[in-house]
């Protein structure tokens, strides 16, 4: 059986590791890109968080609580 190889990552996404359970790829995939996303987000709406969170169809707290988590905030 051949030993998996490390695919590098374009740009800034995350590298892949097929010896990594998926459940953790996934994750630090999907924590990526809802990062990336809320950058996003805020840049649109001028880091006006309430009509950001009009912007993205959710409550400002829930969208306080995504910011927090990833680090923007």
């Amino acid at each position: 059986r051949a030993e998996p190889t490390v695919l590098a990552a374009h740009g800034d996404e995350p590298v892949i590791d097929p010896s990594q359970p998926l459940r953790v790829v996934r994750e630090r995939y999907l924590r990526h890109v809802e990062r990336r996303y809320l950058e996003q987000l805020l840049a649109l709406h001028g880091d006006n968080v309430s009509a950001a969170a009009r912007g993205a169809g959710i409550d400002r707290v829930h969208l306080h609580r995504l910011l927090s988590r990833a680090g923007l905030r």
